[in-house]
């Protein structure tokens, strides 16, 4: 089992065009993927699955929000919030935080704390700063129940 932090990319799917935002997402997965810093999940693939069997927006909502308590439960990980209004991927920051999940709106932000490079957050006595790294840190928001607001992509 790898040891590396998982990151759920959320972004907008249906406004302004699906195809361009799925192309987005997927592009984004490939190049966290090509960074080696964390596994990416990109619940955009979706798009792949509704082309050819279609369900209601409500059942892809509830899927993303599955996926994303699934998530959430394996172990330390991070959202990254794409730039773009949609009230789907707002829904799963909200989903995000309420559990302590970070959430990073800049790519810059998230590749700092995945090195490492960051200022680790302290830990839930807020006396100790965590090991930096990236699982640890990302591990200690959790269980900080911190979130991370950044500048947008």
């Amino acid at each position: 089992m790898t040891n590396k932090p998982w990151v759920y990319i959320a972004g907008p799917y249906t406004s302004p065009d699906p195809c361009a935002n799925t192309n987005i997402a997927c592009t984004t997965f490939d190049w966290l993927l090509s960074t080696g810093l964390c596994v990416p999940i990109c619940p955009h693939w979706s798009h792949f699955q509704h082309t050819l069997c279609p369900r209601p927006y409500a059942d892809w909502i509830k899927y993303d929000l599955d996926l994303l308590e699934l998530l959430h439960l394996s172990g330390p990980g991070a959202v990254l919030r794409l730039p773009g209004t949609s009230a789907g991927a707002d829904g799963e920051v909200a989903f995000a935080e309420a559990r302590g999940i970070p959430v990073f709106n800049s790519t810059d932000d998230l590749l700092e704390c995945l090195r490492g490079e960051s200022a680790p957050p302290k830990n839930m006595s807020g006396s100790e700063p965590v090991q930096a790294g990236p699982v640890s840190q990302l591990d200690a928001m959790q269980k900080g129940r911190k979130s991370i607001s950044t500048n947008d992509l």
